[in-house]
């Protein structure tokens, strides 16, 4: 950007009403100008795109019917439009004054303290969850476009160059060069199709800025490498949410009102002056291999799971007052096996078992001691995305999974985390760990209780470890309804289970052998269901399709 004086103003002349004062900045989408509003006496900033990005018909239309979108936007957080058309072929939006700066003058002179960065970054994603809410999607969401308001407000500019998700795919080409690469979700960088989740990524970097001063070396998030080098600068739970913000899919990152939500949540246990950071405990929860009995696909997959414990101490009997904050807000959480209907409940002052539970997340437990005279305490769960491994992923799992001696280097070279789980766990047998190995067969069991599908599938994992091979015998309830679900880790086990039965059977495949066809067909829902570069190997193999 370059800022001049009074040059330029011939670019608005034809816009009636207005008195222009100075030319504020110039950028590669257009300019933004000082006027006076000569009717109502106030100032007000002009904005005028450069004519290349206006003169398509098809822009103009989208361009006028979201014009009178934002024009009707009433948020705090967001600016205000107050007129919006053509003059002499240029396209302009007359909006609010905002007199503060932006925040990316407030970076270049200093760094906000973490909960100044926090809540304003939760007053921005609410601004994003109100235009997402009327299919408004900001594509350029930086420092830049964020103005302060003179008391520090945050206010969302420049919406002139905002998308609809309902624009159609003919109009959506144009503008793919609107925004900045540094800031720009890498759907939206590669000229993909995109949606809101665009804007939660740059969202993501923003916060990131705030709190560290600049952006990460490492972006998008597509390992827990990855994400634990962002937890590293920023803190385990905000570097979590930032991970999910940043991460590769769109569909694993949080709603704006679930980044609301959770920045609320966590901005007030800073200002309360307690970190409630998750700090890692080492490992997670996982099950040992079985041998391999015909599929080294059986050792695919696990629950993520956490287990934490922290002791509360004070002095007197009153019960506790334990809140939960959760995300996906949609997470069911039980503690000691009740559901807990809201954000809080009192519990006694003893050990507690936490379970979270949602829908396309890994389930996490929590082990909470709370000492005699406890008063309060708090729990955060921001639960992960479930993801499928690729061939390549499961290829290199299985490498390892055949090593007769595992390093705990081994254990994090594979980056999705449910198979790093797995070999955690059988480092853990190799070690004699038995009673770890107990401890964490109990909290799959609960969590396969509670519906996570994940667990559902270590469950099964766990029987063949004990048992030393799959069959339908081990076939849990809880494995079946994760699969009817749409879990294709469920459907690939429970086809997993009837093939080793034929095999136990001693069977040849046969087309009208009902265990044969209840194969196949549970590799066609794990095909269906996402994970195709696996199944199919088996569907060819097995020559399904004849």
């Amino acid at each position: 950007m370059e800022t001049t004086g009074i040059s330029g103003s011939a670019a608005i002349e034809g816009i009636s009403g207005y008195k222009v004062l100075r030319l504020i900045e110039r950028g590669g989408m257009g300019a933004v100008y000082l006027a006076e509003d000569l009717t109502l006496q106030r100032h007000v900033a002009i904005k005028i795109i450069h004519p290349e990005f206006t003169d398509d018909p098809e822009y103009q239309k989208r361009f006028t019917r979201e014009a009178l979108t934002v024009a009707a936007f009433q948020h705090p957080n967001i600016i205000t439009v107050h007129a919006s058309g053509w003059a002499q072929g240029k396209q302009y939006i007359v909006m609010e004054c905002v007199a503060g700066g932006n925040l990316h003058e407030l970076l270049v002179s200093r760094r906000p303290k973490a909960a100044e960065a926090v809540e304003l970054a939760a007053r921005l994603a609410d601004a994003l969850s109100y235009a997402h809410a009327r299919d408004v999607i900001h594509r350029d969401f930086k420092p830049r476009n964020v103005l302060l308001r003179e008391d520090g407000t945050p206010v969302l500019s420049d919406f002139g160059v905002a998308k609809s998700q309902a624009t159609k795919s003919s109009q959506t080409a144009i503008g793919l060069v609107i925004g900045n690469v540094r800031y720009m979700a890498p759907e939206q960088a590669l000229g993909e199709a995109v949606s809101d989740r665009i804007d939660i990524y740059s969202l993501g970097l923003v916060l990131f800025e705030m709190i560290t001063g600049d952006l990460p070396v490492v972006h998008p998030v597509r390992t827990r490498q990855d994400q634990r080098a962002i937890a590293r600068l920023v803190g385990t739970e905000l570097g979590e949410f930032i991970a999910r913000c940043l991460s590769v899919q769109p569909s694993a990152r949080p709603s704006a009102a679930e980044c609301r939500d959770w920045l609320v949540a966590y901005a007030r246990r800073l200002r309360a002056g307690g970190f409630s950071l998750r700090v890692p405990l080492g490992v997670t929860a996982g099950v040992v291999l079985a041998t391999v009995v015909g599929l080294l696909v059986w050792r695919v997959g696990l629950l993520h799971h956490a287990s934490a414990a922290g002791v509360i101490v004070s002095s007197t009997g009153a019960p506790v007052a334990l809140s939960v904050t959760r995300l996906p807000p949609t997470s069911r959480v039980f503690v000691d096996a009740r559901p807990l209907t809201g954000d809080s409940m009192n519990v006694a002052a003893r050990s507690h078992e936490i379970v979270a539970v949602a829908s396309g997340y890994y389930g996490e437990v929590r082990h909470l001691a709370l000492a005699n005279g406890a008063l309060e305490s708090s729990v955060t769960f921001a639960l992960e995305p479930t993801r499928l491994p690729t061939a390549d992923e499961l290829q290199h799992f299985l490498k390892l999974a055949d090593a007769s001696v595992l390093t705990e280097a081994d254990t994090t070279a594979v980056t999705e985390h449910t198979l790093s789980t797995v070999l955690q766990a059988k480092r853990m047998r190799q070690a004699g760990q038995s009673s770890q190995f107990d401890t964490l067969s109990r909290d799959v069991e609960t969590l396969s209780r509670f519906g996570d599908a994940r667990a559902a599938v270590a469950s099964l994992l766990i029987g063949s470890v004990q048992s030393g091979h799959v069959s339908r015998s081990q076939v849990t309830q809880p494995l079946i309804d994760a699969s009817a679900a749409g879990d294709a880790m469920a459907s690939l086990f429970l086809a997993v289970a009837y093939r080793e039965s034929i095999n136990a059977a001693d069977k040849p495949l046969s087309p009208t052998d009902p265990l044969y066809r209840s194969y196949c067909q549970h590799l066609a829902l794990a095909i269906s269901q996402g994970w195709s570069d696996v199944a199919n190997e088996y569907w060819r193999h097995d020559r399904c399709s004849n």
